[in-house]
Order: C-alpha cells, then structure tokens, then sequence
C-alpha cells in the first residue's frame, strides 16, 4: 500500500510540474543581453553580451533608457505600432524622466542567416528636443547598415552588419556624428555609395531625413484656415454646435480650472469637415498644424491637450504637446481617456464625451503632479495563467492526503529560529560548529508577450509616451 502511495505521489508531482512549465516554453525562443534583446536567438553571443552591457552603462551614465530589440515576428502590425507596444508594454523610459529610446529591428530567417525587413525608432519622455536630436542622427548611422544589401550574405556578414549599427546607436547617445561609427571598410559598394551621397546631400534634404517616421515636416504642411480667437471660447469651440451654450460654458469653466492648477491647456474643437479649413488632407497633421499656428498650449513649451472632433465622416484627433503635457498623458492613460470619450460619441452624447475628456483629464494631470503618472498596474493573477491555476489545484488534491499522512508520522514540526534546530539528538548526531550561512537567491525572470496586457483604445500599457518627429503624441480615430 506504501508503494502504491509513493507511485501514486510521485506520478502527481510530475503531472504538476509539466503543466506548471506548459506557460513557460515560448519564452525559450529568446535571449536578453542586458538592454538588448533577441527574438532570433541567432545574433553572436558574446558580442550581445558586451554591446548589452554597453548599451546599458550608457543608459546609466545619460540618463536615458537604451533599448535594442530584434523581432523576428510583428503579430500581424505595422513595425511603428509594434514598436511603440513595445515601449510602452515593458515600460521603457529612465526611472526619474521617462526619457528613453528603443530602435526595433525586424528580421526573419533565411538559409544563410538573417534577411533584414525593417527597423523603427520610438522615443519618449520629457527632454523631447535633446532626443529628437539624438533620434536624428541615430537614422543617418544605423541606416547604412540596416538595409536589405548589408544583410546579403552569411550569417557573419548578418551579425557585422547588426552591430556595426549598434555603434553607430552608441556613438549618437554620446553626442558624436553616427556617420563615423562603424567599420567603414566592411560596407558593400552599394553602401559606401549611399555614404557618399549623403555627405553631399543637400540642405533641403537633410530637413527632410528628420521626417522618418513618414511625417513630412510640418514647415511644409500648408496652415489650417481656421482662426482660434474668431470662434466664442478660450479652450472649448464648438463650431459644429453640438452643445448648447449652457453646456459649453460648464465645459469652458472646467478647462479653466485645469489650466490655473496644472498650468497645461485642455482644449476642445468641433467643426463640420476640418477639410473645409484648408491644411492636409490628414486630420493629425491639421490638428497639429492649427495647434502651433494659433500658438495654443501654456507656458515656453505649449503644454497643451486638444479634442478635435470633423463630424462630415465622424473622425476624432486627440493630441499632445509640451515637455509637461507628454509627461502627464502617457501612452496608457491616452488608451483610457479614449475609451472614455468614444464611446459618449458613438452615442452620439457630445457633452457626456468632453465632459469625460476633461474629468478624466483632470485625473491624469492630477497623478503627474504628484510624481505619478498614469500607468498599467499590472495583473498577476491574469498572468498566472489557467494551466498554472490548474496544476496548483491537481496537486492540492492528489497531495494532501499523502502530505497529511507524512506530517503525522514527524515530530519535529515546529518552526524553529535556525536550520540546525530541526536536527534529531536521537539521532545521535551532533556538530561542533553551530552557524547558519545565507548563500544566494535565485531568481528567474520572463519577459511578459507583447499580446499580452492590452487594453482598448491607444495605450497599449507599460510606461512613457510616444513622440512623434513633430513633438507631439496622441493619434486619430472613427467614432
């Protein structure tokens, strides 16, 4: 019967340590090195090791959080999506000023190693114009070396390629011209022809390599028609009368309140067709365009939030500006305040809407005042898993009753103040020397899927916020 029991105890035990491990299996398929990190699983290890520790020393030493990721998969995004998921899922950006950079390179495999497909850089945080800077010169450097022809051969050439862009990332943190890093004689033909047509680039050419995340300047987007002071207000238009007097004035008032306490504006626009306004045929671009010509925002830097709702084809623009403003309306509190005002739209409760916009704006504001600001708190139990959840209960069940018969047959069950207390004199066992050492402890981290953790809306989680080539966050919807 004892045998039985052994067997039957054991059998359990195994059962429970599979299903535990069933979670943990996809999170072998990668490798992190310090701020660096491998999906593929095929990059030099060793060079992975001393470039992630590089990269995170300079993290330190600039206050900015350095972040290389190599994906071999986009779940189905664009690599500008995935990329700021990744951002905000994991929460980069340096503890006390969110400032972080994170340059995102996709690849898939081929027979001879790696087949580059494409790369993005997402930046956040509160020193925007120093990071812009920083960001500028990062896409002339790795660019030389991130492209289809410098990942045309082996594995080696792969690799070469992989971390001579990782220098150049290196020589932009510290402040020296990107064009200089790297191993000039290990460029292809095309490359090297590439390098010389950038040195003669024109001046025009060069503002436009600021715009490589597909923004054109926003110097060259041709100004927005619509006058700010012509229309009734200070921070609330409604040039699509949507609400009555009544309701905008309390809405003008609550802006108001926000503004004095905070010192960022929180604005609210309605028109019929923004396109009837001139500008772009974008509603971010013209958005933004209307934002800096009607110099809206409060303070040197423009802090300032804007809800510009076009009611010809029901589109929604929710923008961010301003060192502060960024800092306060992260990624994930952007994803929160839009569930909250869409769907007020889509019903079509205009006041419900803003009023949701700016109460919930006042809590955002309110958190990054006091040092906060809104992020994700994560949900461990969701984590946990249902297989995690379903061993525990197995071996709850299948050991208990074993568990209960070997406590009874023990008897020096107390909790005692040192290890050397649960030895037996019985046994006839004694030591000369009595002393507990403490040793080390072990733990183990995995790095949480990016499908994981989402909410609705923008924000995808974690922390910082995403800033685009023109200072500003936020992005555009249907309602």
């Amino acid at each position: 019967m004892r045998r039985n029991n052994k067997v039957f105890a054991a059998a359990a035990l195994m059962l429970v340590l599979l299903l535990t491990l069933l979670p943990a299996v996809p999170a072998m398929a990668y490798s992190v090195y310090g701020q660096l990190y491998d999906s593929t699983d095929q990059l030099d290890k060793s060079r992975c090791e001393t470039m992630g520790r590089q990269l995170s020393d300079l993290s330190e030493e600039k206050q900015i959080d350095i972040h290389v990721d190599v994906v071999n998969d986009l779940e189905g995004k664009g690599i500008d999506d995935y990329a700021k998921i990744f951002y905000t899922q994991y929460g980069y950006g340096y503890k006390s000023t969110g400032d972080g950079i994170l340059l995102m390179i996709y690849v898939t495999e081929d027979g001879d190693g790696l087949q580059y497909q494409d790369y993005d850089i997402v930046f956040g945080g509160k020193n925007k114009d120093s990071l812009r800077t920083i960001v500028s010169d990062m896409y002339t450097g790795v660019g030389r070396y991130l492209n289809e022809e410098a990942f045309s051969g082996d594995l080696q050439s792969d690799n070469d390629a992989f971390f001579h862009a990782i220098e150049c990332v290196v020589a932009s943190v510290n402040g020296e011209s990107s064009a200089a890093a790297g191993t000039a004689g290990s460029l292809s033909e095309t490359e090297a022809a590439a390098e010389t047509a950038a040195e003669t680039e024109t001046a025009a050419e060069s503002v436009l390599s600021l715009a490589e995340d597909g923004l054109p300047p926003l110097d060259q987007v041709a100004s927005s028609d619509l006058v700010w002071d012509q229309m009734d207000g200070t921070y609330v238009k409604d040039g699509a009368g949507l609400m009555s007097d009544a309701e905008r004035q309390t809405l003008e008032s609550k802006a108001g309140e926000l503004a004095d306490r905070y010192g960022t504006g929180v604005y609210v626009l309605t028109v019929d067709d923004y396109r009837s306004y001139g500008g772009s045929s974008s509603i971010e671009l013209w958005t933004e365009k209307l934002y800096l010509d009607n110099q809206l925002g409060l303070g040197s830097e423009q802090n300032g939030v804007i809800l510009a709702l076009s009611m010809a084809e029901r589109d929604y623009c929710l923008k961010i500006y301003g060192s502060d403003a960024l800092f306060a309306y992260t990624d994930y509190a952007q994803g929160q305040l839009t569930d909250r005002f869409v769907s007020s739209f889509r019903n079509n409760d205009w006041y419900g809407g803003f009023s949701a916009y700016l109460n919930f704006g006042e809590k955002i504001l309110k958190e990054a005042a006091d040092g906060t600001p809104m992020e994700r708190t994560v949900n461990w139990a969701g984590m946990i898993g249902g297989s995690s959840l379903l061993s525990l209960l197995i071996g709850f069940i299948t050991g208990k009753g074993r568990v209960g018969s070997l406590r009874r047959t023990m008897k020096n069950t107390g909790i005692k103040r040192t290890a050397v207390n649960y030895i037996s004199h019985e046994s006839g066992m004694y030591m000369r020397s009595k002393q507990d050492h403490y040793v080390n402890t072990t733990v183990n981290r995995v790095r949480v899927s990016s499908s994981q953790n989402k909410t609705g809306g923008h924000g995808g989680g974690g922390g910082g916020t995403s800033v685009n080539s023109h200072g500003f966050s936020g992005g555009s919807g249907k309602f």
